[in-house]
């Protein structure tokens, strides 16, 4: 199942369809003017729905019909180069942030509240990618050798029963429709899903390298959730009953 409301965007030039975005693989080609639904985006690309395809197909190439960004206003905006510590005030059970780092070292990142402290991203080389930050929060602590970015936000709330993507994720607030997921991943590092409720966390994944599964979560269908995802490479998830 699809969400119900879709951004629609429109070829503006003949383009490649990508099965994903690693090995660029073509699963077909798409004329000049054709009308495309985008279900997610990885990098420089966008992921749509054709027909009966799904791919990747590059950003430059599709002119949007319905402005609708995929993150939504920062709360905060950060940026800087090498080691700093950055105040926030965090005040709300979840906050998203999304995070970039350009460079060839460690790239670590702590959110804190008083004493207490919660790793964020700890990964080498440049990175990109959405991750959770729960509950309270005062001070960002980053250690980097390049120029990173941090944007705070809080999740906004769609009808969606699938999503996909590239590298760590966090989704939109949605009401599950089911108890079942699906989850494929294309990768060779931790592939790890969590679900998040009412001030519950759930393990669904826990796997390294490639993985393709079903699992079933003890959230009640129907429960507020978002999805928090660590992964390497293309991954997808779909629940249903």
């Amino acid at each position: 199942t699809i969400p119900d409301e879709l951004p629609l965007g429109t070829l503006n030039t003949k383009s490649t369809l990508y099965k994903n975005t690693t090995d660029k693989s073509s699963i077909g080609s798409l004329k000049k003017g054709k009308e495309v639904e985008i279900i997610g985006e990885a990098q420089n690309y966008y992921r749509v729905v054709y027909g009966n395809n799904a791919g990747y197909v590059l950003k430059k190439n599709i002119d949007l019909k319905n402005e609708q960004t995929t993150t939504p206003d920062p709360v905060t905006q950060l940026t800087g180069k090498g080691d700093s510590v950055k105040n926030i005030n965090l005040t709300v059970d979840y906050t998203a942030a999304k995070i970039t780092h350009s460079g060839k070292s460690n790239f670590i990142i702590y959110a804190y509240d008083g004493d207490d402290k919660d790793l964020l991203v700890n990964h080498i080389g440049s990175y990109s990618g959405t991750v959770l930050i729960t509950g309270k929060a005062d001070k960002l602590a980053i250690r980097a050798d390049g120029d990173w970015s941090i944007s705070l936000f809080t999740p906004e709330t769609e009808k969606a029963s699938s999503f996909t993507g590239t590298g760590d994720y966090v989704s939109p607030f949605f009401n599950a429709t089911g108890t079942t997921w699906t989850f494929t991943h294309e990768g060779s590092s931790n592939f790890i899903v969590y679900q998040y409720s009412a001030g519950r966390k759930e393990l669904l994944v826990n796997q390294i390298g490639n993985y393709s599964g079903s699992v079933v979560s003890s959230i009640k269908a129907g429960a507020q959730s978002l999805l928090v995802i660590k992964a390497d490479g293309d991954w997808t998830a779909k629940v249903s009953k």
